[in-house]
Parts: structure tokens; C-alpha cells; sequence
């Protein structure tokens, strides 16, 4: 009889942990980033958008976008709205955005295990 009970424990564990679980292959990402486009010319304006998974109260975005030679060339912190989203815009081009290539934007949330990153090419 107690070998019943734990297998039936056991499997009332196992069936409520799989509704806890992402599919199998799916990527639950704490944090995101995305840009408005993939390309931009001297001037232009970059849309930055993102949005959180868990809301952490008082705690700012740190964004931080980097030069094809690995110069950080911007640092800001954003805000992050009650629904978990968060936005920001600059302008490409000025004295430290002269070169152009890929540009990497990095984006912060309460830890380093909350990451995320996008690229976009300067032309």
C-alpha cells in the first residue's frame, strides 16, 4: 500500500509540473529587445522597444549600445511601465556614432541573468 501512495504522489507531482514547463524547445526569455528597423542612415531615429517578463519594482533598464570597434557609445536607463513594457529612442550619426557596421544593442534588468540583445547596421 505504500508503494501506491508514492507512486501516485510522485505522478500528482510530474502532471502538475508539466503545466509549470514551456514546451519542450520553446525559450521563455526574461527580457526583450527590438529595434523599429534592422538598418539605419546618418540622422535617422532608432526605436528601441522591449518588454519584461517579471516586473521589478523600482528597478531600471540599463541599455548600453556598442560600436563596431567595441566602444559603448550610448548608456541610458529606462523606465518600465506597469504592463512590463519599456521604450526609448536616439539618433544614429553625431561624434560617437562616425563609423559605420553593426552596432549592438544590450539591454539589463535587475541581474546579468536578465539579458538581451539586438544588432543594427549603420550605414
Amino acid at each position: 500500500m505504500n508503494t501506491h501512495l508514492s507512486v501516485l504522489a510522485l505522478s500528482a507531482i510530474i502532471i502538475a509540473s508539466i503545466g509549470l514547463a514551456p514546451a519542450f524547445g520553446q525559450i521563455v526569455n526574461p527580457i526583450s529587445v527590438t529595434t523599429d528597423k534592422t538598418s539605419y542612415d546618418d540622422g535617422d531615429k532608432v526605436l528601441v522597444t522591449g518588454e519584461v517578463r517579471e516586473l521589478l519594482s523600482g528597478t531600471p533598464i540599463s541599455l548600453i549600445v556598442t560600436a563596431p570597434n567595441g566602444n559603448r557609445v550610448l548608456l541610458d536607463q529606462l523606465d518600465v511601465g506597469l504592463d512590463k513594457k519599456y521604450n526609448t529612442e536616439f539618433v544614429v550619426g553625431g561624434p560617437l556614432m562616425r563609423s559605420g557596421g553593426t552596432y549592438t544593442i544590450e539591454v539589463t534588468y535587475g541581474s546579468q541573468t536578465r539579458t538581451a540583445e539586438t544588432t543594427f547596421t549603420f550605414a
